[in-house]
């Protein structure tokens, strides 16, 4: 029986035919998931941490996209904070066209799950203002923005 199973499956040198002939090359490994945190040097603290802690819970390494001119201490202040978190990190830095950049990596990253960003970044505000409603509102991946520090949450007391 052990032999007869044997020819019916195929062997390592036939396994290697079957895929040198298979086409375009395709990465055989999976692909890890990825959280993006887009931005032009802000964000450390709350928002990046945010982005970290959701990391951490789907098991994700993290992007750092970034655009603009930026400080490079300030980049570094993010480095350090993903750093000191112990995560996997990859910097990406968008050309002079941001949005169209970070469409074009959205649409290349089949392992990313989340985009992050802080509610007053410039490309993500035109990603949501232009760029999305072109689409008709799609987009493969949930966009979250997270500001600083929680709103304010004041009621208002009334005379009585």
């Amino acid at each position: 029986m052990y032999a007869e199973t044997m020819k019916i499956l195929p062997t390592k040198e036939r396994n290697t035919a079957i895929f040198a002939d298979s086409g375009p090359s395709v990465a055989r490994t999976t692909s890890s998931r990825r959280i993006a945190f887009i931005s032009d040097g802000r964000g450390a603290g709350v928002p990046l941490g945010y982005a970290i802690d959701a990391c951490s819970r789907q098991q994700a390494k993290i992007d750092l996209i970034i655009h603009g001119t930026t400080d490079r201490t300030d980049i570094a202040a993010l480095k350090n904070q993903i750093r000191l978190a112990g995560l996997d990190h990859y910097c990406i830095q968008l050309g002079t066209k941001p949005v169209g950049d970070l469409i074009h990596y959205v649409r290349n990253q089949p392992a990313l799950i989340l985009l992050v960003a802080i509610p007053y970044d410039t490309v993500a505000k035109a990603l949501i203002d232009e760029a999305i409603p072109k689409r008709a509102g799609l987009m493969p991946v949930p966009l979250v923005l997270v500001g600083d520090h929680p709103p304010d949450c004041r009621t208002e007391k009334t005379a009585n």
